[in-house]
């Protein structure tokens, strides 16, 4: 809480002042305590400790961190070391998540958990640690790339997490949210997980392997197409460490030397070739190898003689010049020179971290987000010192972050924060609307940003409406031609006066004040439009058919878009799709992707029906005609075509509601439908696995429409991903389905099978992949849900140059 002192004070100017104890100055009520909540909160290199107090960098202390003078007990003291009574055993990094193994068996997680990585039984990510449920007796711990793994005390095996490729063990394909045993697994000493398999180091230095093994990772002198159950890896005995990450392993042996197996595409493998070993195979000319570190395509190696490296240097992750093209492959290991003095190191996707004799952290390779914690976002080719990290103990790497613990037990992190991977309780999602920065009008959510008609200044203090997005822009879908996630709303670049927008997976389609269209982001699949099949991070003009040229209104799918336009008799609407075809979306009797504009006929027969409204999901299309009546056609895996049946269909057929009732709106989700009838009822059908049906039960798929009972009369549905949304006519919304993100809006992260009122939002209701946004008649946008790409606009850090201190419990 605040204390009197600073009660309404609360922001970082004043939570500064707190922190370097200007409160207490003459004229001031007194010093106080001030809480704080996170690092920013502390001023300029400051921290949040887990205590709520702020410190700040001093050398003099063997924590390095001194309390700021407004900590009241602890005020100006040096802080104490961490968890004295329950220190960190292991810290590893997986792809977007972390974990630490502490003296009393248990595990943290935090960071990226959609395939339940965590371990704590839900698919939410979590910017502060949380424990694995159900381990309390670990004494080894391991991070893949989207699962975790764990030794127990008695020296069997957990894991947990993404079981796509088998990674855990039990030759299924269905994610585990919690520790599962891996049977067959005994003696084991330690573990180690890469990307879609895993390791464990048995009794008497040997090893065994499950899961993918398509480029041999499982080491046993073959590949396979099919997962693997735990499988001996060939020839490897007496081995004292074992590495492994994405699509290779190392192991080191009693005599010091090493041996790596599995993909060898960029030379990682370090044995002079690029050819794919299935078996262990040496490592020429090193010796005395104390600690290895496999990455996405490259390998590192402590020695006796220093720190070698070898594989992909395409972004300077070997850090050292070796003369060569960056992009030719360094197939035998490499002196990292300069720096003789490393005593541990860490690989990440494409960088590397090593601890100093001194504890002095450095890192190098790419810095896309910050992960070298120099400061910029420049990739570097050679070691570079962290910021203000002077202490280190142990580094770890994840994809494009990375984390030390120091050596007063506390751990600090940097780079990329999408997730919470940096553990310092930034908000990832936000189970309760929140307050855009943006006056706005149509809203449409995609599938990690948002997009809206907004208004944007012209200087002088002059505003005038335009295209606005925030959020996601991997594939250039904000359309600022900056490809970079942005937190908060801006417009595009182009100055195009605005109709209309739509948002899909990746990217968006406008209609602007002239009924001509225009599309941005991801093109692969022709999502954009004839000419634009690579990603495009401005908009560009779609050119319609000659006759058909005025865009009346436009739909975006997961990569398909659909645009209902005036024909030249003006009688009704025109539907065109474009893009990704392989399930029959675009409705023009092929299953063949395409760029330019396919008609679709509603009827098939030879006098057109016309269409009044279009709507694109995941994988398939559906529409209103004049008359009322449902028209669908698509992808049809989960019955979300509403036929009864679930055969994809290429052309369109017609859906019947129950009793005979007509359609006065439709939205197609990821793999479900649902439209409004005049009179306000809401019906849904398709995929029902996370109560996104809103029928009270989340269950078996429903082939047909249903009405959903529990809704009073609504004006607007939004089908998300998993998810649905509704606008009832009194301007109040609802939401029901999956909420591992809080996309529900109900101030919790547990599904919801019934339709729940969403308190502090009103408006027209848009739902996305997994968030929700809404915008009142007065223009006022509220959000909530996932926040990972900055997708519901307020601000939200993604990325940190620099170290931050991890908000870790003891326990």
């Amino acid at each position: 809480m605040i204390p009197p002192a600073t009660a309404g004070r609360a922001g970082p100017l004043w939570a500064l002042v707190a922190a370097l104890g200007l409160a207490g100055a003459p004229g001031c009520l007194g010093p106080g305590e001030f809480h704080c909540r996170d690092d920013q909160q502390c001023g300029p290199s400051g921290a949040c400790e887990l205590d709520g107090h702020c410190s700040a960098i001093d050398q003099s202390c063997p924590s390095r961190r001194r309390y700021a003078h407004a900590a009241g007990a602890d005020a100006d003291r040096c802080v104490a070391d961490s968890c004295d009574s329950n220190p960190i055993l292991t810290l590893s990094s997986g792809g977007s998540h972390s974990c630490v193994l502490r003296r009393d068996g248990g595990v943290t997680c935090w960071g990226r958990n959609d395939d339940g990585q965590l371990g704590d039984g839900t698919l939410t990510p979590r910017s502060l640690g949380v424990r694995v449920a159900g381990l309390d007796d670990a004494i080894a711990l391991a991070a893949g790339e989207r699962h975790t793994c764990a030794v127990r005390q008695g020296n069997t095996v957990v894991c947990w997490g993404a079981d796509d490729t088998g990674q855990l063990g039990d030759g299924g394909v269905v994610d585990q949210l919690t520790p599962i045993p891996v049977v067959g697994v005994t003696g084991a000493t330690a573990v180690a997980a890469g990307s879609g398999f895993s390791c464990a180091l048995v009794a008497g230095g040997a090893a065994v392997c499950w899961g993918d093994d398509s480029d041999g990772e499982i080491g046993n002198g073959a590949t396979a197409t099919a997962p693997l159950p735990p499988t001996p890896v060939q020839g490897l005995s007496g081995a004292r460490a074992l590495s492994a990450h994405w699509q290779h392993a190392c192991a080191i042996a009693a005599d010091g030397t090493l041996a790596c197996w599995g993909n060898n595409a960029s030379g990682q493998l370090g044995d002079g070739t690029l050819a794919v070993r299935p078996q262990p195979t040496a490592v020429p000319g090193l010796t005395d190898v104390s600690i290895v570190a496999t990455g996405l395509s490259h390998t590192c190696a402590l020695t006796g003689a220093g720190l070698y490296c070898w594989g992909s240097n395409s972004l300077g992750q070997l850090g050292s010049d070796t003369g060569a093209d960056p992009t030719t492959p360094v197939t035998q290991p490499a002196l990292v020179p300069i720096v003789t003095d490393f005593v541990t190191v860490a690989a990440g996707a494409q960088h590397t971290c090593a601890v100093r004799s001194s504890g002095e952290v450095r890192c190098w390779g790419q810095n896309s987000t910050g992960q070298l914690g120099e400061g910029s976002m420049s990739s570097l080719p050679a070691p570079e010192p962290v910021t203000g990290l002077s202490n280190g103990k142990v580094v770890a790497a994840g994809a494009t972050f990375s984390c030390a613990e120091t050596d007063d037990g506390a751990v600090f992190c940097w780079g990329d924060d999408h997730y919470g991977q940096l553990g310092m309780g930034n908000d990832v999602i936000e189970p309760r609307p929140v307050t855009v920065p943006v006056d706005a009008g149509d809203l449409a959510a995609g599938g990690s940003h948002t997009c809206a008609v907004g208004r944007a200044s012209t200087g002088a203090g002059a505003v005038q409406p335009a295209f606005v997005c925030w959020g996601s822009d991997q594939a250039g879908q904000l359309g600022d031609n900056d490809d970079t996630d942005r937190a908060t709303p801006a417009p595009i670049k182009m100055p195009i006066v605005p109709g209309s927008i739509a948002a899909g997976a990746l990217h968006t389609c406008a209609i602007d004040a002239s009924a001509a269209l225009w599309c941005w982001g991801r093109g692969s699949s022709g999502q954009l439009g004839p000419g634009h099949l690579l990603d495009t991070a401005f908009p560009v003009g779609v050119s319609l058919p000659s006759g058909q040229s005025e865009a009346i209104a436009v739909t975006a799918g997961d990569a398909h878009t659909c645009v209902l336009v005036s024909p030249a008799d003006g009688l009704g609407g025109q539907i065109l799709c474009f893009g990704d075809n392989t399930t029959g979306e675009l409705g023009d009797g092929t299953t063949t992707s395409r760029p330019t504009p396919a008609v679709v006929s509603l009827g098939g027969g030879a006098t057109a029906v016309r269409a009044a409204a279009v709507t694109a999901g995941g994988g398939h299309t559906c529409a209103i005609d004049l008359a009322g009546r449902i028209w669908c056609w698509g992808s049809d895996s989960h019955g979300e075509l509403g036929d009864g049946a679930t055969g994809d269909l290429s052309v369109p057929t017609e859906i019947a509601l129950p009793g005979g009732a007509t359609a006065a709106a439709i939205s197609a989700g990821g793999s479900h439908t649902c439209a409004v009838d005049p009179a306000g009822d809401l019906f849904c059908w398709g995929a029902n696995d996370r109560g996104q049906l809103g029928t009270g039960v989340a269950g078996p798929d429903l082939l047909a429409p249903t009405r959903v009972a529990a809704l009073a009369p609504i004006s607007r549905v939004a089908a998300g991903d998993v998810h649905t949304c509704a606008t009832l006519r009194d301007g109040s919304i609802a939401c029901w389905g999956a909420n591992d993100t809080g996309q529900v809006g109900d101030g919790t992260t547990v599904d919801r099978a019934l339709p729940i009122v969403v308190a502090g939002a009103t408006g027209a209701v848009a739902a996305g992949g997994a968030h929700s946004c809404a915008a009142t008649d007065g223009g006022a946008v509220t959000c909530w849900g996932a926040d990972t790409s900055g997708q519901l606009g307020d601000g939200v850090i993604l990325t940190l140059s620099a170290p931050e201190l991890t908000r870790l419990a003891c326990e």
